[in-house]
């Protein structure tokens, strides 16, 4: 990768839907799309033709996306993989790496806690043990924030749905108190936060990618997961006795 040099890069990932991919994509290298720091442009692919993001594809050439998206879905076809990481170079869309990022089956009974992290190269994924499924009281009070809260818009980047007390996350995630079932607040979806998502019951970023790093790992772990939410920076202090509601499949966020 190194001695790749792409016009654009990026991600392109299938949705579930027949036929479906979601490109996004930046100018240049894709690694600040992919280390959080970069929203990216953002289109949709639906049997072969763009559905969604005219513009954004507009800047970075239809054709690029569209090819992105055929060499995602050979990807999967091949290998079952779900995400792959492309990049533009001489006219053709080159696969950099692809990985199953939807949450895994889970293996041969064993301690609820095990986890294994397998790190290959700049590509973080996971294997978990079952997953986590959120207590009555959390379900009641995710309903509870979505109904009488007040209610915030960003991007789905990890589905599920969750609840529970907001920790806004600063420079050394070691140095933030987390208690159990915690939503961790960040601006930026940037790799040093992944530990966190561990004992998180969800992560919610201002700014960022759902192409990024860390929430394929959230996916991977069944953590939902909101980037993009903007409309929250600055609501919260990081002493704040606040409750965050978080659904990953629509990107809402509920607070408090």
């Amino acid at each position: 990768q190194p001695e790749v040099e792409p016009l654009v890069a990026g991600t392109a990932t299938l949705t579930g839907a027949p036929g479906c991919v979601r490109v996004v994509g930046v100018k240049g290298a894709p690694a600040p799309l992919l280390t959080g720091w970069s929203a990216g442009l953002g289109v949709e692919i639906r049997d072969g033709a763009v559905a969604d993001g005219h513009d954004a594809a507009g800047q970075l050439g239809p054709f690029t996306v569209l090819t992105a998206a055929e060499l995602a879905l050979a990807v999967a076809a091949a290998f079952g993989d779900d995400t792959i990481e492309w990049a533009a170079v001489g006219g053709r869309s080159l696969l950099l790496q692809s990985g199953a990022c939807g949450r895994r089956p889970a293996p041969a009974p064993q301690d609820r806690n095990q986890v294994r992290v397998e790190a290959a190269g700049a590509h973080l994924t996971t294997a978990a043990g079952p997953a986590r499924v959120a207590s009555s009281a959390e379900l009641h009070a995710h309903a509870d924030a979505m109904a009488h809260g007040e209610r915030f818009q960003g991007q789905p980047a990890a589905p599920g749905i969750a609840a529970g007390p907001a920790r806004v996350a600063g420079g050394s995630p070691q140095r933030l108190p987390l208690p159990d079932r915690a939503v961790v607040v960040a601006r930026y979806p940037l790799p040093h936060l992944a530990p966190l998502l561990w004992g998180a019951a969800a992560v919610v970023t201002f700014g960022g990618s759902p192409a990024a790093h860390l929430f394929q790992v959230a996916r991977s772990l069944g953590v939902p997961a909101v980037a993009g939410c903007g409309g929250l920076d600055g609501r919260l202090a990081p002493d704040a006795d606040a409750v965050l509601a978080v659904d990953g499949g629509s990107g809402e966020v509920g607070l408090a």
